[in-house]
């Protein structure tokens, strides 16, 4: 009988590495010895092999920053700087070691998402991090501070170090939170309180009024304004009875305006100092709430010491200096409330709200006495037509020849269009003639309505007030009366030109979303399935979308695409306004050069006032919202979506409003998008935007500003054009502008893109339509494809579209320009092992942006392009291996500009890769039937994804947010498993381990243990913080390879897992060794590819032989790999399946999956498929 040999475990192929592994079993077989599979074991890098070395740090003195230069302390360094962040600085010269470990340090002690950070890998990590951690905490306690380092420039870094890991730590934006919810608390969260202060300013409004100074300066006032008057109407010939009445009317006017103004500015004075009062409250209570949670991080960053032995005992003393020092941030606040708002849209806009209270309680007597005029010249011009034959009189409709005659006039004599528009009054093309006449007969005096009514009635059937029942639209009235009159198409042109006021752009912008709108709001369009689908059905889509974005890291995400845009547009403009100042200083001093040059300084201001707005955001959206309130197609435009073009509510879709479940539903979509602050940040956005851009063009236009234009009260300046141009803008940078509309090319590809997103299910594909177009776009116009036809646009251009085709232009050589510095960035980061999406923040810290666009799209065309023009320019290297271009940069850069950005959400990035797997047969990838479960789980899971935030939370404190391995659950499962993604952490922090919950956790090739978030406080804030770089992912990343796809991924998910664990320690050995290969690092990236996949061939060998020795569990899985991987596609495999259920009935046995076979089983089925085998052959 042969020896047995004993098969060996993972402990004793690789020492304690704390996997999981299977009991030993034996074997009749002989298999090799571990020295024969491997070759002698490399020994470790040497202080993990040590015990721990005594402290190398002095306790007698402060360290300066060169004191960290010497070898022991570099050493110290080095040790902890490789463990936290990366095998990239086991080589790193001294100078970057020194710097990031301070830059790290500095981040780590004033910025709690880098405590968290620095949290996650003292608690996840092994004795020996703790160690080099603690050590490390010690040496930089040792540390003097800013000033005693390096001199004034050590002090200047050291301190501009420690603002901005301030600046940007999210904890203290809650004074800024706390800054917009002041306005509520310093009036009294009460209803009581609030009445108080209402009552007060309505007293102080009385007495106001009553006073005696009040009363003279309203008869001065009116005398004046009468005076005034009387000139205007002697001007317009307007005489006697009429003119007596007009100039009492505007006495009547002037008196009470004083008087309003005079209660309002005593009401606005008690208020403002109730403001006061809670203003201070408000801002102890953002003290006490920064102090609190500077207090919390201090406690954390205490606790790490402790637990690596860097500090003896918890200082109370030290966390009472962080709660005093957390209180600055609301000091800071309440000094710059003393200087008051800095945009200067706050007084404006308060003015403009009088302006409009005060108006609307008035009627214009030069306007009430113009309209009785133009309404009686109307009405006799179109009588002189009917004598004449040209009109027809008798129809049974209202004459549209008498209403063109009164509203538009005719050859010279204007009409009450024109005398309104002139003096402030909002009207457009759309405008209905039934609006427009209501106000107009409002303002006329009831003697004068009625004569003229009466005149109406005996020539038409009508009255008056008939008309203002008339639903047509001027440009629909204008339209139909050119087509009867045919020769008088004049008419309509200057009709058209009236009512334009010299509008192009911003005006067609604005119709062609308004109407593109409408039918949305109808569901009249879409493709077939989209009109097919019940409504109920497109109002759960509608839910899923909006609770899909009702995430912290969505909204922070969407932050980060407007910051990036916002800075692109001022980079723009500053080139637009370089481009006007140069032709204005080539036309010289002439009237164009002039012009030129106003323009470019336009450019110049706007910079300025853009700063002013960011500095003071709630003056500025309080200022938008107040526009918007009197711009009501606008603000349907600008409120239609939020994010990424995702709808805000469910009107469109005819769900009872009174129904108890639409209430429940709506109730918890809209909390979710309010909690997660998905409204507040789109409207915090647009209103930046729209307010900028609003004020350039009105600066470029007319010459205005709009803080004076909304100061004046009359807003008749900012016509349609300048609207239309700021709308769209704003919707550009917030990337939900609509290109289905008419004038959009490719609007039909658009189209159907957003229809797909609409429909159930099939929607959960690509659920961001909208945001689709807008990268397509996005990336055209801020690229080098529109730079030729934006040159060619600025060449045909008329005068009134020169700056937009001045700005189109520069936004092209913007985007340009950034795709060359990108590439050049490639190169950098290809040197440093980084893929084209990782960037280092500083202190070694690496970010993941591949969904931060437009960036991540710009850098992976940037690595494209650098590969690109390598592989054209560089020759061979010493090997003789030519650079490539490899397919991993294809693969990105398509992937940013399409699939990927499908989806913004990073769960459901690569969602139509992952569908090509669908119709894989069961055992071979996911199957038909997991897919089914997968994308079925993944869909509900859309549902819960405002847990997301708390989930990560939840998992952070309890340390169960790994990486689970879905390959490994099976039927319903999978789908618990997706559906459950948003809340398992919760859920596991009640009931502890779940079934169908839990799950296995994953295992990869490129990095030993398990997978985790590095830092689930980052990403709940939408930056994602890569882990520390193994050796593996370094290599592959030299030679842009992708660490996945070294991982096995074979039809046997048990094999897999057992598989990647194994190799992932003795592929790091090797990878690591190859890159202290000089060859390898200057090699060209064929050559490096080359390397690896020798190296990965070997060690895949290698390990494929282990499998059988490791454990019962590597040698199950090795069967099952050996029967099911290669046979199962076979028609053998099939029938020997059948024969091997027909065995188990004979016995009496349930059939069972494949899964469930013993290696007794596995053998039967071995034997059977041999057999069939055979006989296929004839035999």
């Amino acid at each position: 009988m042969a020896e047995t040999q004993r098969y060996y475990t993972i402990d004793e192929l690789y020492g304690d590495t704390g996997y999981q592994t299977g009991n030993a079993i034996e074997s009749p077989m002989g298999y090799a010895t571990i020295d024969q599979l491997y070759g002698p074991a490399k020994e470790d890098e040497e202080e993990e092999e040590q015990p721990l070395f005594e402290s190398s740090v002095p306790d007698d003195r402060k360290l300066k920053k060169q004191d960290l230069y010497n070898q022991s302390n570099i050493n110290t360094i080095r040790n902890y700087m490789t463990r936290n962040k990366g095998v990239s600085y086991k080589k790193a010269e001294p100078e970057k070691l020194v710097e990031d470990f301070v830059d790290h340090m500095r981040w780590f002690n004033s910025n709690t998402v880098s405590t968290a950070g620095e949290v996650m890998f003292v608690t996840r990590g092994s004795d020996a991090d703790k160690a080099a951690a603690g050590e490390a905490y010690k040496l930089y306690d040792k540390l003097g501070n800013v000033f005693v380092n390096d001199g004034v420039y050590g002090a200047v870094d050291g301190v501009k170090d420690y603002i901005f890991a301030a600046s940007v730590d999210p904890s203290n934006w809650v004074g800024l939170l706390t800054g917009g919810l002041a306005k509520a608390g310093s009036l009294g969260v009460t209803k009581s309180s609030k009445a108080l202060v209402k009552k007060a300013a309505s007293e102080a409004a009385m007495r106001a009024a009553k006073s005696g100074a009040t009363k003279q300066a309203a008869n001065k006032a009116a005398e004046e304004a009468a005076k005034d008057l009387a000139v205007k109407l002697a001007s317009e010939g307007v005489k006697g009875k009429s003119a007596e009445a007009a100039l009492n009317l505007m006495r009547a006017n002037a008196k009470k305006d004083i008087v309003m103004r005079a209660a309002s500015s005593a009401a606005k004075e008690v208020g403002e100092k109730a403001a006061r009062e809670g203003t201070r409250k408000a801002i102890l209570t953002t003290t006490g709430i920064d102090a609190v949670i500077a207090g919390t991080q201090d406690v954390a960053i205490q606790d790490i010491y402790l637990t690596t032995d860097a500090q003896d005992k918890f200082s109370k003393s030290q966390t009472a200096m962080a709660l005093a020092l957390g209180g600055v941030g609301g000091g800071i606040q309440y000094a710059f409330g003393k200087f008051g708002p800095s945009s200067g849209l706050g007084t404006a806009s308060e003015q403009m709200k009088l302006e409009k209270r005060i108006k609307a309680k008035q009627v214009d007597p030069l306007r009430q006495t113009l309209a009785t005029k133009k309404i009686k010249e109307g009405y006799k011009s179109w009588a002189a037509k009917v004598a004449d034959g040209k009109e027809i009189r008798g129809s049974n409709l209202l004459p549209e020849g008498l209403m063109s005659e009164i509203l538009l006039g005719s050859g010279d004599r204007k009409g009450l269009v024109h005398e309104f528009k002139k003096d402030g009054y909002r009207v457009t093309k759309s405008t209905e003639i039934a609006d427009f006449l209501t106000n107009v007969i409002r303002e006329m005096p009831q003697d004068e309505l009625q004569d003229i009514s009466k005149m109406f009635r005996e020539a038409t059937g009508y009255h008056l007030g008939d008309m203002a029942e008339f639903r047509m639209s001027l440009a629909d009235l204008i339209a139909s009366h050119a087509s009867g009159v045919g020769s008088e198409l004049a008419v309509y042109s200057q009709s058209k030109k009236i009512l334009d006021s010299g509008i192009v752009a911003g005006n067609d912008i604005i119709n062609q979303a308004l109407n593109r709108k409408e039918v949305r709001d109808t569901l009249e369009e879409g493709i077939g399935l989209t009109k097919l689908t019940p409504k109920p059905l497109a109002y759960m889509q509608n839910v899923w979308r909006r609770t899909l974005v009702s995430s912290t890291s969505t909204t922070a995400a969407n932050v980060y695409g407007f910051a990036q845009f916002n800075l692109g547009q001022s980079v723009s403009d500053a080139l637009s306004g370089g481009a006007w100042y140069a032709y204005g200083v080539m036309k010289g001093n002439t009237a164009k050069g002039r012009e030129a040059k106003r323009v470019a300084n336009v450019y110049k201001q706007i910079q300025a006032q853009k700063m002013r707005n960011l500095m003071d955001p709630f003056t500025t959206k309080e200022a938008y919202m107040d526009f918007l309130d009197q711009n009501k197609e606008v603000k349907d435009l600008l409120f239609e979506t939020v994010g990424a073009g995702v709808e805000r509510t469910a009107n469109r879709y005819n769900i009872d409003p009174s129904s108890r479940s639409y209430k429940i539903i709506e109730r918890y979509a809209n909390g979710a998008m309010e909690i997660t602050g998905v409204r507040a940040q789109d409207t915090f956005t647009k209103s930046q935007m729209f307010m900028t851009e609003l004020d350039k063009h009105l600066r470029i236009k007319k010459d205005m500003k709009l803080e004076d234009v909304l100061r004046s009260g009359d807003l008749s300046s900012i016509d349609q054009d300048v609207v239309g141009l700021a709308l769209d803008t704003t919707m550009k940078s917030v990337f939900s502008k609509d290109y289905t509309t008419d004038d959009q090319m490719l609007s039909s590809a658009a189209r159907l893109v957003e229809d797909i997103s609409n429909v159930p299910v099939i929607g959960s594909i690509m659920p961001f339509g909208r945001f689709f177009n807008n990268v397509i776009a996005t990336t055209h116009q801020w690229g080098p494809t529109s730079l030729l036809p934006g040159a060619a646009r600025l060449m045909k251009a008329q005068p009134e579209g020169k700056v937009q085709a001045v700005e189109a232009l520069s936004r092209s050589a913007v985007g340009t320009t950034g795709l060359f510095l990108a590439a050049e960035f490639a190169a950098q980061q290809e040197e440093r092992g980084d893929d084209y999406n990782i960037v280092d923040v500083g202190g070694g810290t690496r970010v993941d942006i591949k969904n931060a666009f437009p960036a991540s799209e710009f850098l992976a065309m940037g690595r494209l392009f650098h590969e690109i023009v390598r592989s054209q320019n560089a020759g061979p290297d010493e090997r003789g291996f030519y650079p490539q271009v490899t397919k991993e940069a294809f693969e990105d850069a398509i992937q940013q500009l399409g699939v990927g950005q499908f989806a913004r959400d990073i769960q459901f990035g690569n969602d139509m890769y992952k569908l090509l797997d669908m119709f894989a047969s069961e055992e071979g990838g996911p199957g038909l039937a997991a897919e089914l479960y997968k994308r079925g789980g993944g869909y509900v899971a859309g549902f819960t994804r405002p847990l997301d935030t708390v989930n990560k939370a939840v998992g952070f404190i309890t340390e169960t947010d790994y990486v689970k391995d879905m390959r490994q659950a099976k039927g319903t499962e999978i789908f618990t498993l997706q559906s459950a993604r948003y809340f398992d952490n919760i859920i596991e922090a009640f009931m502890g381990e779940v079934d169908g919950i839990t799950g296995e956790r994953l295992r990869v090739a490129s990095r030993e243990g398990d997978l985790y978030d590095p830092n689930p406080v980052a990403t709940m804030f939408g930056i994602r913080v890569m882990p520390s770089q193994t050796g593996t992912e370094k290599a592959y990343s030299l030679a842009n390879m992708k660490t996945f796809r070294q991982d096995s991924r074979s039809k046997v998910a048990q094999y897999d897992r057992i598989f990647n664990e194994t190799m992932a320690a003795p592929l790091n050995r090797r990878l690591n060794s190859l890159m202290e290969d000089k060859r390898f690092i200057e090699g060209s990236n064929t050559y490096k590819r080359a390397r690896i996949k020798d190296v990965l061939k070997d060690q895949k060998a290698v390990i494929k032989d282990a499998m059988d020795v490791m454990s019962s569990e590597s040698y199950l899985a090795k069967m099952k790999y050996d029967t099911i991987n290669k046979a199962r596609d076979s028609a053998q495999y099939e029938n020997a399946i059948r024969s091997m259920n027909d065995y188990f009935k004979k016995k009496g046995i349930e059939p069972k999956p494949i899964d469930d076979y013993t290696p007794r089983d596995l053998l039967q089925l071995q034997s059977i498929i041999e057999y069939f085998k055979y006989i296929e052959k004839g035999n």
